[in-house]
């Protein structure tokens, strides 16, 4: 399998995954290949309800949409997935 196609496994993984979460937002981080395990990694982050402000007034301080990231890992040889973890992303400085 090549990138695209890891990232797209690992979208409709996510999608089906949290279906009954009304997951939004949904983008690409991180891909890679791991050469040890066969392994793509590729990191997706996505927003859900709960993510959004609950107040105007946060609203209007224009504080950015919380987001969740995870870790799904494809086996390059059979194209399912492995694992979805939870995955923290360093923050800009």
């Amino acid at each position: 399998m090549d990138v695209k196609q890891a990232v797209q496994e690992a979208k409709e993984y996510i999608f089906d995954l949290f279906e009954g979460e009304e997951i939004e937002y949904v983008g690409l981080e991180e891909v890679e290949f791991d050469h040890e395990s066969d392994e793509w990694k590729v990191t997706l982050g996505f927003s859900r309800p709960w993510d959004r402000p609950k107040s105007l007034s946060v609203a209007l301080r224009d504080e950015p949409l919380r987001r969740s990231y995870k870790l799904v890992r494809i086996n390059d040889s059979t194209g399912k997935v492995t694992s979805v973890r939870d995955r923290a992303l360093a923050t800009a400085r």
